[in-house]
């Protein structure tokens, strides 16, 4: 048998690196990319791939073979090429603010079955595009390239010509924008995205959208586009055209948007919007002209059929009366948005409106009116239905009044700062005809302060009153409404007088017996009549950034409560009733209560109520995380407390128990003690007792001529200089006092106990020098213990000490502490700067007769 050689029993380093290769390629078809998800696509039965955010500079290779929906957006891809999407089942792309700046002419040469493309923020310039880039991409029906080119002269590539099944489309435009015959091809195109932050596109002209004119577009958005000019027939290529956005353009005079109109006669559209197309910006005298409707101006809408027009804050500042007299857009508008301009003018304006049929939704805002002859005014229409003819009796006969014709049809009725008239209108009897439709009316801030002289909108569902002076409303201002479920009254200072909706909020909404839905928010109310709604079936109160430190009224006044608002007051916490109270309201219905801007307490004596907070029912707005200060004025949320309940509690209430505990424990052993001390020592208790009430000898106090020396100096040995000689010096020289010192008043080789014993019982007071070397000294010792055993017979305050820094406190004997008052006590340290005033105050103490109180 032959030997086999030794190098083919190993595997060679070649095929080594071969099968790390095939395993690798194997990983990476299960891996597709670090960082990268996937989940189930089951709309298009495929895989869903999310590479976004990855930080990519290419797009990752073996992706699963099925992958439907792929996002590989905000990466930094600069090339899309033939290797970049091996994808024959995609349907969604998202490769927006990736830093794309080339795309291969066959970079989409396997992706065929995309039908939506978003490629926004990159940065690809349109004239760069391959001619036949979009040739595979024949299902493609949405594609998104805005904010790409950021060149201010261009044109459309050849590219977008193969785009035939294309139905919507944004794209980047130029100051000049011309759309060629290759826009032609999308002949399934129906919406055309123009207008985003960073449009270009200044004018329109005529001939700008002409190749749309067999498109069957029906939406156009220019929201954004600076435009200046657009000529009168730049939009009649548009045949198809339902939806129409021009909007916050800034520069375009709203009669130069009107008058492109023109181009639309014929048309039946859903939707106009100018909003904000004229900001004024840069605005000067001659261009008053231009924010001026008149006559000619309006009459060119008479041709258009248009259900929805909004020329919303455009600084429109006339209008003529004729806006809305006849035509085919009389008859179509639904809404109308002239709100949040300033218009001056005839109340006919306002009052023409009731001549469209169909009119659902109105809003006008900021109307000064320059003329109004209030007495027996008809504003509208010159007939008083049948209905009404009653009730517009009854208000001629209460004096000045208006009549305020409304359309039929009118559900919506916006006309907030609306009233600027010589005669307020909340001094006149206004009655509304035809108003049995409306369902939301928008009275806000027109300087009504009662409403007592509206009639007409007696089955009005929703009111909004907010930002109308009603401190003094009077109670019976909501007797002629009783319709309402909805009530807005925001910011109308019913605060002041405070005290009036504690006195009359309940007669002011009783009548109120459908009302659903109250705002009371931004009122400065710190209180009400707590049985205020006790008569409305409310289910949602806002009392929000008002000054309520709880909830100021009864909860069981209000049985189908459902979102109670208390957010931005001041509320701290609720009492237990209140939270039993809120408990069973969410027991029986879905029951919000928002909390949100009021800094709670979550101290030791809220406990229960931040406990409630994570437990109960009630849907807590924010969800059971709120601020709160805990009792040593830091700043803590609910939800930490919550959840370290049982640690808060000991700490709030351990110290407690464990004193309760002590004391108790400490009563009784004092029990046992006294009990025992009564039964062995019966005649000490007597005898203390008896001298307590003065039956005792009395012996005459000592005094200080009793003793021949006024102070006895105690020191150790290795102080004997300093006493000596300074402090000899300073009490006697200076102060003239006698003082016994032991170095000198006693005679050497004597017994020392004796002469320590003489010395301090000769002394009227004692002064101990107290160093390291005192309290280890054994005679100093002896000294301590004898001034301890003559202090029973000394008045208080006979012994001082001078402590000098290098005494450890807890050296000096507790005996001693015992029998020295703390205002004896001196520290060196404390005098290091003036040693004279230590010494000095050290003999006023050998001065004074304690119990006499002088010196």
């Amino acid at each position: 048998m032959s030997s086999v050689p030794t190098n083919a029993r190993k595997p060679t380093r070649a095929m080594a690196i071969v099968l790390l290769g095939v395993l690798s390629l194997a990983l990476l078809s299960i891996y597709p990319a670090r960082g990268c998800s996937q989940s189930p696509d089951h709309l298009h039965s495929g895989t869903r791939v999310n590479c976004s955010y990855c930080n990519l500079t290419r797009v990752p290779n073996h992706l699963p073979g099925n992958t439907t929906i792929l996002d590989i957006s905000h990466n930094n891809i600069s090339i899309l090429d033939n290797t970049s999407l091996p994808l024959p089942h995609l349907r969604y792309l998202d490769a927006s603010f990736s830093n794309i700046s080339k795309l291969s002419a066959d970079a989409f040469n396997e992706t065929t079955s995309l039908r939506v493309l978003l490629m926004v923020g990159n940065k690809l310039t349109y004239t760069d595009f391959p001619h036949e880039v979009f040739l595979p991409l024949q299902r493609l029906q949405k594609i998104h390239l805005h904010n790409n080119d950021g060149q201010r002269q261009g044109t459309y590539p050849k590219a977008f010509g193969k785009l035939r099944s294309i139905q919507e489309i944004s794209l980047d435009t130029f100051e000049v924008t011309t759309f060629d015959k290759l826009f032609a091809n999308m002949t399934n195109l129906t919406t055309l995205l123009l207008g985003f932050r960073g449009c270009k596109l200044k004018s329109l002209k005529n001939d700008t959208f002409v190749y749309f004119s067999k498109v069957p577009i029906a939406t156009v958005n220019l929201d954004h586009c600076p435009l200046v000019d657009i000529e009168s027939n730049a939009f009649s290529h548009f045949v198809s055209i339902r939806i129409l956005n021009m909007s916050y353009s800034g520069y375009l005079p709203p009669t130069t948007a009107v008058k492109s109109m023109y181009g639309l006669k014929g048309r039946n559209l859903s939707s106009v919007t100018m909003d904000g197309a004229f900001d004024g910006f840069g605005m000067t005298w001659l261009a008053i002209e231009n924010q001026i409707l008149s006559e000619s101006i309006v009459n060119i809408l008479n041709d258009v059929c248009i259900a929805s027009f909004s020329l919303k804050r455009n600084r429109i500042i006339w209008i003529d009366d004729n806006f809305c007299m006849s035509g085919i857009f009389c008859a179509c508008i639904r809404s109308l948005d002239l709100s949040e301009n300033y218009i001056f003018g005839s109340p006919k304006l306002f009052l023409m409106m009731s001549l469209t049929p169909n009119m659902i939704s109105l809003k006008i805002t900021k109307v000064a009116w320059d003329e109004l002859d209030v007495q027996g005014q008809n504003l509208g229409q010159p007939r008083i239905d049948n209905l009404t003819k009653t009730l517009h009796r009854q208000v001629q006969n209460l004096g000045p009044h208006i009549n305020i014709y409304l359309p039929k049809t009118l559900r919506l009725l916006y006309v907030p700062a609306i009233m600027s008239v010589p005669v307020q209108l909340h001094q006149l009897n206004v009655l509304f005809v035809n108003a049995s439709s409306l369902e939301y009316v928008n009275f806000a801030y027109n300087g009504f302060n009662q409403f007592q002289n509206i009639f007409g909108l007696t089955n009005l569902p929703q009111l909004d009153i907010s930002g109308n002076p009603l401190g003094g409303i009077l109670e019976n201002s909501f007797d002629k409404l009783p319709g309402l479920t909805y009530l807005d009254m925001t910011n109308s200072d019913l605060g002041n007088p405070e005290h009036y909706l504690l006195e009359n909020g309940q007669r002011l909404l009783r009548p109120l017996r459908r009302l659903r839905s109250i705002v009371l928010a931004n009122n400065n109310l710190m209180s009400f009549d707590k049985h205020m709604f006790a008569d409305n079936p409310l289910e949602k109160i806002d009392l929000s950034r008002n000054r309520f430190r709880s909830i100021p009224f009864d909860l069981t006044s209000t049985p189908n409560l459902r979102n109670l608002d208390l957010s931005y007051n001041s509320v701290v916490d609720l009492s237990n009733i209140e939270m039993t109270l809120l408990d069973v309201l969410a027991s029986n219905n879905s029951f919000t209560l928002n909390l949100s801007g009021n800094l709670l307490s979550c101290g030791c004596h809220n406990l229960n109520f931040i406990l409630w907070l994570s437990n109960t029912n009630v849907n807590l707005v924010p969800s059971r995380t709120y601020g709160c200060l805990q009792d040593d004025g830091t700043i803590d949320n609910t939800s930490h407390y919550a959840e370290n309940y049982e640690k808060v509690w000991r700490t709030c209430y351990g110290r407690l128990m464990l004193a309760g505990t002590v004391s108790g424990f400490a009563m009784t052993i004092l029990t046992m003690a006294g009990m025992y001390i009564v039964v062995v020592r019966k005649t000490l208790l007597v005898n203390i007792v008896l001298r307590l009430f003065g039956y005792r000898t009395t012996v005459r106090p000592l005094r200080r001529f009793d003793f021949p020396n006024d102070a006895y100096i105690g020191y150790s040995d290795v102080d004997y200089q300093y006493v000596c000689h300074t402090v000899r010096e300073l009490l006697e020289d200076r102060h003239g006092f006698k003082l016994f010192l032991k170095d000198r008043d006693t005679i050497p080789g004597g017994q020392i106990a004796d002469d320590i014993i003489n010395g301090i019982d000769s002394s009227w007071k004692t002064v101990l020098i107290i160093t390291q070397s005192f309290v280890e000294d054994q005679w100093c010792r002896f000294i301590v213990n004898h001034v301890v055993y003559s202090s029973s017979r000394m008045p208080a305050g006979s012994i001082v000490l001078v402590l000098f820094g290098d005494v450890r406190r807890g050296d000096i004997p507790p005996t001693l502490l015992n029998v020295v008052e703390e205002r004896h006590i001196f520290s060196v340290g404390r005098y290091m700067a003036d040693e004279g005033r230590l010494w000095v105050e050290v003999s006023q103490c050998i001065k004074v007769n304690t119990e006499d109180g002088i010196a």
